[in-house]
């Protein structure tokens, strides 16, 4: 069994329920860019560097093989992200919630990036936006059978600050250790997923990463937490609805929330997780 809460999001939310192909409702709030036009329209353009919002629009897709049957063919997901981009020994680099810092590489009217992302520049040093198609990928189901999955994204950045400092910070306990450790988080996002579920995912300054969801999506761990902080690289991760996992996300603003009761839990371990994060 599968043991997941989330918090109940507090403050205002951002856009009303869409509508997709064939007039069926999609059953999802969006974060929209509009709260941060004006924050927007005062940061420097001078340089990349500072901290920027991102909003993703995602589409997955799946499609059961020789008669498997997927819970939903398609989900929508919106995000919304904070990242810090930086000067580093080697140049400009980006945050990531997945894989620490990556680094920025310039051509013509687009930023590539170190992990394989390709930035188009809407309007200099302060808007980006990014999409892209994946190839297809199988997966098996959790009832049994396999599937194909796909992914569409569209991504729209707005830098908001000319800050570089990170945007909080991350404190956790090993079940199996005595004492915390905490680090620096310069990647935080929240997805809301069509139908009511969240995920929230955190990148910090040493790599360490945070990835934990309130449903089963395929292809993605329930929950999962690398700390490359401490001395050496530890992890845990639940797949497949296999252990239990619980998180709470609140007082969430425009620029920033608070999350806390963090708990993965599978195996001989456990780790409990608190802190927040503010884009102002």
């Amino acid at each position: 069994m599968i043991n997941k809460k989330a918090g109940l999001l507090v403050g205002t939310l951002l856009v009303g329920c869409g509508g997709s192909g064939g007039g069926s409702s999609i059953d999802l709030e969006r974060y929209t860019l509009n709260p941060y036009t004006a924050a927007n329209a005062s940061v420097s353009n001078a340089s990349m560097t500072g901290t920027w919002v991102v909003v993703w629009s995602i589409i997955n897709r799946a499609k059961g093989l020789d008669g498997a049957k997927v819970e939903r063919e398609t989900t929508h997901i919106s995000r919304k992200e904070f990242v810090v981009v930086r000067s580093g020994d080697d140049g400009l680099e980006i945050a990531t919630c997945t894989n620490g810092f990556n680094l920025l590489s310039l051509e013509n009217n687009y930023w590539t990036t170190s992990g394989g992302s390709v930035l188009v520049i809407d309007k200099s040093n302060t808007r980006l936006s990014e999409g892209a198609v994946s190839a297809e990928y199988y997966a098996d189901l959790v009832d049994g059978g396999r599937a194909t999955f796909s992914t569409e994204y569209r991504a729209n950045y707005y830098k908001v600050s000319d800050a570089t400092g990170p945007l909080g910070g991350i404190t956790w306990n090993w079940s199996d250790q005595e004492g915390t450790e905490s680090d620096n988080i310069y990647c935080a996002g929240v997805n809301r997923i069509e139908g009511g579920a969240q995920r929230l995912s955190l990148g910090t300054e040493s790599g360490s990463i945070l990835s934990i969801g309130d449903s089963i999506e395929v292809g993605v761990p329930d929950a999962r937490f690398q700390d490359r902080a401490g001395s050496g690289y530890k992890a845990i991760e639940l797949t497949l609805g296999i252990g239990d996992s619980s998180f709470s996300v609140y007082d969430e603003t425009d620029f920033g929330f608070s999350f806390n009761d963090v708990s993965i839990e599978g195996g001989d371990k456990s780790i409990t997780l608190y802190g927040g994060v503010s884009a102002e």
